[in-house]
């Protein structure tokens, strides 16, 4: 059984499509459902219902603005949906965090005027009341922000997010999804003994992830600790590439989860497999 959430898919004739694949919670039959699942699950119902934060919103996104004009010509990048419902513009859009907290926001097309005859470089400055709405200004001395005004910024997911911009022309919103993804959780992993050996294997969720951290504890009631794979001491190492590892075996039960790791972040885990062992 698969504990999932939300998933975003809009489609477009656009070269930029936003899709907000959200991480699966994998449970399978016999699985224990340790307090480190109950936290990823609790945090997933957070994150349809959390504000945005700061940090949150830093970085590259690629964001589609959707309307409801149709009327030809259509300028601004926009092009008409496939069913003939409005009209839609997709392109990246960076929030770059201030030290005050404030950011600085460019994007190239005006994010909601469909028939604007000459797309221009905006440079925004923006800032959050109560991490509900964003404020959005021209910064000192510059003229080419044309969406200003209070909108409503809803997260839709942990790496995407619902935005309201108000543009006085056309009636839309602004659908965004993360660049810059932390990658998806290990699935499928498994785990079998031989005589001396503890076997784990799993595959990948998705085409980003570079390495894997594995995390074992040894009773129910403690947390999850990195197993270290490499020499011991400074030059430890607690990540790897491959899809497999393999354990020393030891008397009594252990507990096994797997996270991905790229540049951007970590996972959440991969479902938990448990081994038990006698020497006797």
């Amino acid at each position: 059984m698969k504990i999932f959430f939300l998933v975003l898919l809009l489609s477009s004739s656009n070269i930029f499509s936003v899709i907000c694949k959200e991480d699966d919670i994998d449970l399978n039959p016999g699985d224990v459902i340790s307090a480190e699942m109950l936290k990823d699950v609790l945090l997933k119902i957070s994150g349809r219902t959390s504000k945005i934060s700061p940090n949150e919103l830093n970085g590259k996104w690629n964001c589609k603005s959707i309307n409801q004009n149709r009327s030809a010509p259509l300028r601004n990048g926009y092009s008409l949906e496939p069913d003939g419902i409005g009209s839609s513009m997709s392109q990246e859009v960076t929030f770059i965090k201030q030290t005050d907290e404030s950011f600085v926001i460019t994007y190239n097309n005006n994010l909601g005027q469909s028939g604007m005859e000459t797309p221009t470089p905006n440079v925004c400055h923006g800032k959050f009341i109560d991490n509900d709405f964003l404020m959005v200004d021209k910064t000192d001395g510059q003229t080419s922000c044309w969406n200003t005004g209070v909108a409503a910024m809803t997260m839709t997911g942990n790496q995407c997010f619902k935005w309201e911009v108000q543009n006085g022309v056309n009636s839309g919103v602004i659908y965004c999804d993360k660049i810059n993804k932390h990658p998806l959780p290990p699935i499928n992993l498994e785990a079998s003994i031989n005589s001396t050996e503890v076997a784990l294997t799993w595959a990948a969720g998705d085409e980003i992830t570079t390495n894997y951290q594995i995390k074992v504890k040894t009773s129910l009631g403690e947390s999850f600790v990195d197993i270290v794979t490499g020499a011991e001491g400074t030059n430890a190492i607690t990540e790897i590439s491959d899809t497999n590892y393999t354990d020393s075996l030891s008397s009594g039960k252990k507990w096994y989860r797997v996270y991905a790791i790229n540049e951007n972040g970590i996972s959440i885990g991969s479902n938990v497999v448990s081994v038990s062992y006698s020497d006797q």
